[in-house]
């Protein structure tokens, strides 16, 4: 007679038993619900901002006492909460064209082409929001620069750059890219007052 089977019978047991107990496993891994990551609809932390647009200036220095001009905007942001951004930047406002005006003597001056440049601290603070939708209010205060003056002489003198402004801004489905628009009014202490009023788009990248 052979040997007796028990031990070949056994190890079979024992293997089928281990199979068993994986697929069980497998089935009760499948059937349990999975873990998903929590995924925002929108970034946030840091930021670039770029804002362009027309910039209607209001200025006391010509025969005019208005211009129309262009006005950009480059920011770095920060998220300090879902409702308050802290920005870091500046405002490039820029009007064309020379313009003939006399002095108290009598004389004929002409202006130059005239930039207003406005390194400054924003801070914006969201009103309303929604999933993807936000309106803020924001006011910013800094430095104004001024070329262009009919004074070559006073080219490049520092002022007081301040400013308020009411913004829409709305996520897309790719959460780190934002749009809107924007409506404020800037004031430049750089030589004398000018106020320019601007309505601009925006695209902001956060990340």
């Amino acid at each position: 007679m052979g040997r007796p089977m028990y031990p070949f019978l056994s190890l079979l047991i024992g293997v089928g038993a281990s199979l068993t107990s994986g697929l069980a496993t497998a089935q009760t891994d499948v059937s349990a619900p999975g873990r998903t990551q929590d995924i925002e609809r929108v970034e946030r932390g840091a930021s670039v901002a770029v804002e362009f647009g027309p910039a209607f200036l209001i200025t006391p220095d010509d025969d005019t006492g208005y211009d129309l001009g262009l006005s950009v905007g480059l920011w770095l942001g920060f998220d300090l909460g879902p409702i308050f951004r802290l920005s870091l930047g500046s405002d490039l406002v820029g009007v064309g064209g020379s313009t003939q005006v006399m002095d108290e003597s009598g004389s004929t001056l002409v202006l130059r082409d005239r930039l207003y440049i406005a390194p400054s601290v924003r801070a914006a603070l969201a009103l309303l929001t929604s999933e993807r939708d936000f309106l803020w209010i924001r006011a910013q205060g800094g430095l104004g620069v001024f070329l262009g003056a009919e004074d070559l002489a006073s080219d490049g003198d520092l002022g007081v750059a301040f400013g308020a402004s009411i913004a829409y801004e709305h996520f897309a489905t790719l959460r780190h890219f934002s749009f809107g628009v924007q409506a404020g009014l800037t004031g430049y202490l750089s030589p004398d007052l000018a106020l320019g009023v601007s309505v601009m788009p925006s695209l902001r990248y956060s990340f």
